[in-house]
């Protein structure tokens, strides 16, 4: 047992899209972006209630979305020819503002209206690691990218900052982790998951990582131990948490919760929709700001 069940109420929401969607932000407690296959980007500034579209100009999958709030976003696509996305009116337009012909972007994290940055799989034998210091109008390589180990290849929902600290997870038995935004990297095996799809830190020393296992790390990231995979899950996709609290989605139709770091889950919701799909990923916000990052 993870400890004592809290009830939490969650809606099920009409997104007015058939599109397979794989990434989502909560901004606010009002404002959230979702994002999916062809292109599909839709915003609430209701807290949830109605959805509109917003995607005009962006080519291919989206397979990861940023925002700042209900005006300024960020996405990547697939396939081939990944490109980072911005808009500044909600989603009426897009304009391309970073093409990597042959490098998969997976994720992006601005952690200020200025800086950002965005994960990608390696390019040229070295991971793409990209900063941006201009609002996300031009992006540029960092000259400190790590190597690329054998055919290392990293997942949209395992990337994050937190503070000054960074990591995110491969396709190879291990998490990469810097202190200092980028600057110097080392790596923790995971023992148990090959692949890392999903990670999260609730703090600069405790954290989460799951594919086909969990792992639990109490220092920053220089280590990993097993921990309980969430119910009958055969994978997990996303992981998100706040002070001793987590959650954790996947390839089942729950959503689950933790109050001890992983050793235990209980599921707090289960929808029931006709056609039962994983459930791709999860981002909460309490009042004051977004907790992913």
């Amino acid at each position: 047992p993870s400890g004592a069940v809290v009830a939490f109420n969650f809606v099920p929401q009409t997104s007015g899209t058939s599109e397979v969607l794989l990434s989502v932000c909560a901004v606010s407690e009002s404002t959230g972006w979702v994002a999916g296959s062809s292109g599909t980007v839709r915003r609430t500034t209701d807290g949830g209630n109605t959805w509109t579209h917003a995607g005009t100009g962006i080519t291919g999958d989206v397979v990861n979305i940023n925002a700042l709030d209900a005006n300024t976003a960020f996405c990547t696509t697939s396939p081939s020819s990944t490109i980072i996305f911005k808009t500044m009116n909600g989603g009426d337009n897009w304009v391309p503002v970073f093409n990597q012909p042959g490098g998969f972007i997976d994720a992006i994290q601005m952690i200020s209206p200025a800086i950002g940055y965005a994960l990608g799989d390696p390019v040229g034998g070295k991971w793409t690691v990209l900063k941006t210091t201009n609002s996300g109008n031009t992006w540029q390589r960092m000259a400190t990218e790590p190597t690329q180990i054998g055919t290392e290849a990293g997942w949209n929902n395992s990337f994050q900052i937190l503070g000054n600290h960074m990591w995110f997870g491969t396709n190879d038995n291990r998490v990469y982790h810097s202190f200092d935004l980028g600057l110097t990297w080392n790596f923790a095996p995971t023992p148990g998951t090959v692949s890392t799809f999903a990670l999260h830190y609730n703090s600069l020393a405790t954290g989460l990582a799951g594919g086909t296992g969990m792992v639990r790390s109490t220092n920053g990231g220089l280590s990993y131990n097993n921990a309980s995979m969430p119910g009958s899950l055969g994978a997990v996709y996303g992981i998100e948490g706040f002070t001793n609290e987590w959650w954790s989605i996947g390839s089942g139709s729950s959503i689950y919760y933790s109050v001890n770091n992983g050793s235990g889950w209980n599921s707090v919701y289960t929808h029931t929709f006709e056609s039962v799909s994983p459930l791709y990923a999860i981002d909460l916000t309490i009042a004051g700001g977004d907790i992913s990052g």
